[in-house]
């Protein structure tokens, strides 16, 4: 499966999930320049955030191709693999946010194949397509960072992401050593 045919499939699994009353669950996305990564949060909100990696509320990411957050190959299953992974996020996501479910059940139905990029509640597009109508989404605002929490933030993701390639060089290691004395 191509990483825009698991994008689209995460979508499809969050609209799954919205019609099972987890209606305040949302998608922040984007595609990483360069290397054509799909960058995804999901999330449980009445607002969106400005700035999801400053959002202090429950939620989960990842990046196809690589990383994704779900496993499954229909909707369905991938809906159920997030309720079944993330339970804090899911208790967080019950509810019901009318204008941004409406809204996400309209652009899955008026682009059948498209997958979403959308960082903040002021801009949204369609890969391939453009931009995109958004409705007026409750935002989160903040002041904006200092350049030293900005700096310290930076730090602690750099930090994050170097950790998470130990652990899975770590793993591999250990898979191979369990190959070999096969």
């Amino acid at each position: 499966m191509s990483s825009q045919q698991q994008a689209r499939l995460l979508m499809e699994a969050l609209a799954v999930l919205h019609q099972r009353g987890y209606g305040l669950f949302k998608l922040s996305c984007y595609v990483k320049d360069g290397i054509g990564a799909w960058r995804h949060c999901i999330f449980a909100s009445e607002e969106f955030p400005d700035n999801i990696g400053a959002w202090p509320g429950p939620k989960q990411g990842g990046s196809l191709p690589g990383w994704g957050i779900f496993s499954g190959n229909t909707p369905k299953e991938v809906a159920d693999d997030i309720l079944e992974q993330y339970p804090r996020l899911a208790e967080a996501a019950r509810g019901h946010d009318e204008v941004y479910v409406s809204w996400f059940q309209q652009i899955l139905a008026d682009y059948p194949e498209g997958v979403l990029e959308m960082e903040s509640p002021d801009y949204a597009r369609i890969c391939g397509v453009g931009s995109i109508a958004l409705p007026v989404l409750k935002a989160w605002r903040k002041p904006p960072p200092t350049p030293e929490e900005i700096a310290a933030q930076r730090e602690r993701a750099r930090l994050k992401e170097l950790d998470g390639a130990r652990q899975g060089y770590k793993a591999w290691e250990e898979r191979q050593r369990q190959k070999a004395k096969r």
